[in-house]
C-alpha cells in the first residue's frame, strides 16, 4: 500500500464519525488562525492513518487539546456563534478524549500482556 493509499484509507475510514472535527478544522483555515486549522487537520490525518505507530497513540490527546484551544479561539472571533460552536467543539472534545481513554486502555492492556 502506498503512502497516498494509506492516507486516503485512513481518512475515509474515520471521516463520518469525526466529520465535525474536520469541519471545524477546515473552518479555521478561513480565519486568522490558519496554523491551528492546519494542526487540527494534520492531527486528524495522523490519527486515522498512522494509529499503529508510537506517535499515533498520542494524536487522540492532541486532537482533544486542539479542540479545547479552538473552542477558546472561536469565542474570541465572533460571540454570536458562541452557542453552536460550543456545542460542536464540546462534542469534539468528548470524542477526542473518549478516543484518548480507549487508546490509553489498549496500550496499558497490551503492555500488561507482555
Amino acid at each position: 500500500m502506498t503512502l497516498l493509499d494509506r492516507v486516503v484509507y485512513g481518512i475515509s475510514s474515520h471521516f463520518m464519525e469525526r466529520r465535525a472535527e474536520w469541519a471545524m478544522s477546515a473552518a479555521l483555515l478561513s480565519t486568522d488562525f490558519i496554523a491551528l486549522g492546519i494542526l487540527r487537520l494534520l492531527a486528524l490525518v495522523i490519527n486515522g492513518t498512522f494509529a499503529d505507530t508510537w506517535y499515533g497513540r498520542w494524536t487522540h490527546h492532541v486532537r482533544g487539546f486542539l479542540a479545547l484551544y479552538s473552542l477558546y479561539v472561536w469565542t474570541t472571533i465572533d460571540s454570536r456563534l458562541l452557542l453552536p460552536i460550543i456545542i460542536i467543539e464540546f462534542s469534539n472534545l468528548a470524542l477526542a478524549f473518549g478516543d484518548s481513554g480507549a487508546a490509553d486502555r489498549r496500550f496499558k492492556n497490551a503492555a500488561a500482556e507482555h
